[in-house]
């Protein structure tokens, strides 16, 4: 009976071995917890030197959860090779590097840590393609559509004038070409629009509905995604021009509308873009953007009150240039009289002046009257956004 129980004991002992001896080897996890703390990317790698040897995935990653520095850690399928990964700013993914560096992203596979992943957009993968975002600079700007271009404007501005629908955007396969990107405007009644160059016809981005058929449109809609020229975040190439990049320009008045052209070393930064989540109030305040200064938003007050004086005068000169018309049509009429009636007309083009300059004093009343009501409005806005320790 001895025996028995010591064969059976035997027999357990040897299978608790086996399955520790596999488990040393075994790559996967013993754990699926650990999964938790990573988001993985297929056919994503960082240039490194930092190799781990001898090590399974479970420990690899342990060892980088514990360790402040290790951000991420990449795994070279071809070798069962692993490396620790201690700066994410530039990857390289099928769509995003140069040619060589798309082409051999599809030996790695890399996990990333959550903790410091930005919302899973550190990288353009087929995983966060379709996903609405923005795009944003590095002093806080974001691409807004306006006019059918694409201009930068500061986030803060963009809160106040309630643009978030004008700054939505989606990344997709791109419309030509191997492993490149199109950039799709987002938002209700405009299903198939994308930002297009139409280099070296016109130097400005623009919008435009591209149909099935349309091979030459597609083409202008499509890009190359490299790493950023600043050595952060990507930049952006176009198709055909090897040389050439969407970058932020002036184009006549306009200082922050983009466009194509050559960077110079000192351009770098205006051509260095970051890929984030779609802009919303909810976004501004979980990234503490929303304290925007009481000079941003005074700016943004007179802008407001520039742009309604502005239309408030066109409407108002309009109808003087109307009445102006019509004394000028009266003035001609009472020329062609004959000289017997001289003194009667002198006396109606003096009641025409008259009239005239009565309408326009009532016009300018008008417009003062108008204008101060609007001011007055902004003031009191600005009052009763101001803190309250700050009110007089």
């Amino acid at each position: 009976m001895n025996h028995q129980i010591y064969g059976v004991i035997l027999f357990a002992f040897i299978l608790i071995l086996i399955y520790l001896l596999n488990r040393s080897q075994h790559e996967g996890f013993t754990d699926p917890n650990y999964l938790d703390n990573f988001n993985i990317y297929d056919n994503v790698y960082f240039d490194t030197n930092k190799e781990i040897k001898n090590i399974s995935l479970e420990n690899a990653l342990l060892k980088c959860m514990n360790d402040n520095q290790c951000l991420a850690i990449t795994k070279d399928k071809t070798k069962n090779i692993f490396y620790e990964i201690s700066n994410i700013d530039l990857c390289k993914t099928s769509y995003q590097g140069s040619d060589l560096e798309k082409d051999k992203s599809k030996n790695y596979i890399t996990y990333i840590k959550k903790t410091v992943d930005n919302n899973s957009l550190s990288c353009i993968t087929d995983d966060n393609m379709n996903k609405i975002i923005s795009i944003q600079t590095n002093d806080l700007k974001a691409w807004v559509v306006k006019d059918n271009k694409i201009e930068l404007s500061s986030i803060s501005r963009v809160d106040i004038n309630n643009e978030f629908n004008l700054t939505k955007f989606k990344l997709v396969k791109g419309l030509y070409g191997v492993n490149t990107v199109s950039i799709k405007f987002e938002i209700s009644g405009f299903p198939d629009t994308y930002i297009i160059n139409e280099y070296p016809k016109k130097t400005h981005l623009s919008l435009k509905e591209i149909k099935d058929n349309q091979q030459d449109l597609k083409k202008n809609a499509s890009f190359k995604i490299v790493n950023g020229l600043n050595k952060s975040g990507l930049s952006i190439k176009i198709i055909g021009f090897p040389n050439m990049f969407i970058t932020g320009m002036s184009i006549g008045e306009n200082k922050n509308i983009m466009g194509v052209s050559q960077i110079e070393d000192e351009d770098i930064n205006n051509a260095t873009f970051y890929i984030k989540e779609e802009l919303s109030k909810d976004y501004i305040k979980k990234n503490d953007m929303e304290s925007s200064t009481d000079k941003e938003k005074e700016e943004g007050n007179d802008f407001n009150l520039q742009e309604k004086v502005k239309k408030m005068r066109t409407k108002n000169l309009y109808t003087l240039d109307k009445q102006s018309n019509l004394l000028e049509n009266q003035n001609n009429t009472i020329n062609n009289y004959s000289f017997i009636h001289k003194t009667n007309i002198g006396n109606i083009g003096r009641e025409f002046a008259s009239q005239s300059a009565d309408l326009a004093l009532s016009k300018y009343l008008e417009e003062k009257n108008e204008i101060d009501k609007i001011k007055n409005q902004s003031s009191s806005k600005m009052v009763d956004n101001m803190p309250s320790n700050r009110r007089i």
